[in-house]
């Protein structure tokens, strides 16, 4: 069975643009991920997502509108928004700007909410505003929210501290609970690591991820898993070096990518030329 991501939006609309960059570079970048674009006129958009509100019985209400659809045998058999799934046989994704009872039934919250970084502000005055903000949303989350409920911050902001304080500031919802997208950071490097180890990309995991993403960080690039296929001759290889017969046996193998990279020091030099070529 394959997934193919659906992308609607209306032709000048700059979140849809946006996304429609980011689905063209993982197609080219990630074998299994395939997408459609559906780009609707302006006057048009109103009236089409009307349309397929109603036919898939989504309360969906501006663009872009994203949704994935399993594939068997090339034909549609499931269809649900991407990225937020509820209890509910009809899988609903809806952008808000005031949460409240809105969390009652929510299963999963992405909060895009943060104060962006000022040239002319302290990093400790920036980091006063996160707080503050994450307190005033921890205050809303405990107010209604499920205890279940999951809670992912993408890489914005000082995604990771202000992941820290909305776990000290929520009653009910376990840290656990709560997590911080960074594998961005990791997906930015990985063709220039498969391509200055002239490993192909498809057999490279993305990067993990360490420190304080927002503040500082590191992305690990010695401690990347990469499988490559180990070679085992066979006893009669090893007197008979001409032999027609098979010589052995390939078997796929996992390890860090340390025994390439570790001693070598303009690795970042490498890597930061590449990003700006």
């Amino acid at each position: 069975m394959v997934a193919r991501i659906i992308i609607a939006g209306e032709s000048q609309c700059n979140t849809f643009a946006e996304i429609c960059f980011i689905a063209d570079y993982l197609s080219k970048n990630l074998p299994d991920f395939c997408y459609d674009r559906i780009e609707k006129p302006v006057l048009d958009w109103t009236a089409w997502l009307f349309k397929t509100n109603q036919k898939n019985k989504w309360h969906h209400t501006s663009s872009p509108l994203v949704w994935k659809e399993l594939l068997t045998t090339g034909k549609s058999v499931e269809r649900e928004c991407s990225y937020i799934g509820t209890n509910y046989a009809t899988k609903v994704l809806k952008y808000v700007e005031k949460i409240g009872l809105a969390l009652t039934n929510t299963d999963i919250l992405i909060i895009l909410d943060h104060i962006p970084f000022s040239e002319d502000q302290a990093i400790g005055d920036w980091l006063h505003d996160n707080k503050k903000l994450m307190q005033k949303i921890a205050l809303m989350i405990n107010a209604s929210a499920s205890s279940k409920m999951k809670i992912i911050l993408p890489n914005l902001g000082p995604a990771c501290y202000n992941a820290t304080v909305l776990s000290q500031s929520l009653t009910h919802i376990s840290k656990h609970n709560i997590i911080v997208a960074t594998s961005d950071l990791g997906m930015e490097v990985t063709p220039i690591i498969a391509k200055m180890n002239e490993i192909p990309m498809r057999n490279i995991f993305c990067p993990p991820v360490w420190g304080f993403v927002g503040i500082n960080h590191l992305i690990d690039i010695n401690n990347t898993i990469h499988r490559y296929d180990a070679f085992e001759p066979y006893e009669r290889y090893r007197k008979v070096r001409n032999s027609s017969l098979c010589i052995g046996t390939l078997t796929p193998e996992m390890r860090t990518m340390e025994y390439l990279t570790f001693f070598d020091e303009s690795l970042w030099v490498k890597v930061a030329e590449e990003k700006v070529d």
